[in-house]
């Protein structure tokens, strides 16, 4: 994402799907998102569960008014590939064209555990992918 072009003096808003959708469904609500009308200063994001990010990048591409941003819910502390199972990297998410990740979430802190230092490997992750 192109971070010069005043994404920090916009006003956010990201819509966080938790653990929530199927394929059928994301289709009905992502059209809803598709046909809203053009909101000026206002950075857009969906955050949607991993298995449905390229459903919802390649939905998004198709925006009629706005640019919506697809947002992942989490980032793998661990670096490129790797027997890690379970974890998605920053070259992953990356690849599959997501723009923004959640990182110090707190419900991974309070269901998961995850402490201030695992955060910061995932920020240091995320910061130098693509």
């Amino acid at each position: 994402m192109d971070h010069d072009n005043g994404m920090w003096e916009q006003k956010w808003v990201i819509g966080n799907w938790k653990m929530n959708g199927r394929l059928q469904n994301n289709n009905a609500l992502m059209h809803r998102f598709r046909i809203l009308p053009t909101a000026e200063r206002v950075l857009i994001g969906l955050a949607a569960p991993t298995v449905y990010l390229l459903q919802l990048h390649n939905a998004m591409q198709i925006v009629l008014s706005n640019r919506i941003l697809t947002c992942a819910q989490d980032v793998s502390r661990f670096p490129n590939n790797g027997a890690y199972t379970g974890e998605v990297s920053a070259e992953m998410l990356a690849d599959i064209g997501t723009d923004i990740v959640l990182i110090g979430h707190s419900e991974r802190s309070l269901y998961f555990g995850e402490k201030r230092k695992s955060t910061v490997r995932k920020w240091k992750m995320s910061s130098t992918s693509a």
